[in-house]
């Protein structure tokens, strides 16, 4: 169980809520839940095996806070369908299971339904589709479980609420012709996998997962960038480290930098590439595995750029 303490002294009501929302998570009596399928092997593995070292404090939980009473707040008003209700199946020997927020009963079959998934997130998720596609990642396997509990799944929608929703940037991107969100809440109809998709990709995570079971945290797969949420590295061609980037230098991928370096640098002293890291999001702030990780602290120890010298009249980096 994770520790929560209290270390800013935040009022009495406000720390005993986290508590109570912390303790509330259950998978059930499963092996994974579908959450897990979504997060990095890494990160499910070293988190379960350090759960009773885990040290949280109530500040760095306010969203999840604020996600928790959202959902208790709807869930209240729901007049029909089916609430917060979690479904089991077994793929060959491993237990999956996942807790759907709302089924709703639309057709004149009871076992027919919708299903709907809500959302406390950040305007970014309507922004860039990456963050839609997860979602995918998350109802098409509800779907199934549903499915193999006896119910046929027509539709499902994610429900957003954008905790950082402003007016002002709306308007500026209007202007723009942006694609900022008209308003602080929206509904997404989530595109439906063929039932073929979601087994393949149920089945390959569950198999992964199950095979680095016991595996030391250091012989765990490494992070890949998707999954420590790294976003806009890049690429420049400089004289140092730290340096700024020659004209044209700023490249998406490390082989476009070697190119121009060459191309228009060959003859400047000193001139290497550097690998320009974005933060890992994922790693800092959502991540408990973080204290645990042998990755982490590498890269940290690393640090955020790295200066790689090229030598003269070599092309291939």
């Amino acid at each position: 169980m994770v520790a929560i303490t209290n270390k800013y002294n935040y009022p009495e009501s406000y720390y005993h809520k986290v508590l109570k929302v912390n303790s509330a998570y259950s998978r059930g009596h499963s092996d994974y839940s579908v959450t897990d399928l979504k997060k990095s092997t890494r990160q499910v593995h070293t988190v379960r095996k350090n759960a009773d070292k885990i040290i949280k404090d109530c500040s760095d939980m306010t969203w999840q806070i604020f996600g928790s009473v959202g959902h208790n707040l709807l869930q209240q008003e729901t007049k029909s369908g089916i609430t917060e209700k979690r479904f089991y199946s077994n793929f060959d020997g491993t237990i999956l299971s996942g807790q759907v927020d709302w089924m709703q009963q639309n057709y004149d079959d009871p076992h027919t339904v919708d299903v709907l998934d809500y959302k406390f997130t950040s305007v970014y998720a309507d922004i860039f589709p990456d963050k839609q596609l997860e979602w995918e990642t998350q109802l098409n396997p509800y779907k199934l479980l549903l499915e193999r509990n006896g119910y046929r799944v027509y539709h499902l929608y994610i429900f957003a609420l954008f905790r950082d929703w402003k007016r002002k940037d709306y308007l500026n991107s209007k202007a723009k012709n942006g694609n900022y969100p008209v308003k602080d809440t929206k509904l997404f109809r989530i595109k439906v996998w063929p039932k073929e998709q979601t087994e393949t990709y149920i089945k390959e995570r569950l198999t992964v997962l199950e095979d680095t079971r016991y595996k030391e945290e250091k012989d765990l797969p490494l992070c890949t960038p998707e999954e420590q949420w790294r976003r806009k590295e890049e690429w420049a061609v400089v004289t140092s480290k730290g340096g700024r980037a020659m004209s044209g230098g700023v490249c998406s991928s490390r082989d476009k930098a070697i190119a121009v370096a060459h191309e228009k640098y060959s003859n400047v002293k000193n001139i290497g590439i550097e690998h320009r890291r974005a933060d890992p999001i994922n790693c800092l702030d959502y991540c408990d595995a973080k204290p645990f990780c042998s990755q982490f602290k590498k890269e940290s120890e690393v640090g955020e750029s790295i200066f790689e010298p090229l030598e003269k009249g070599k092309k291939d980096g």
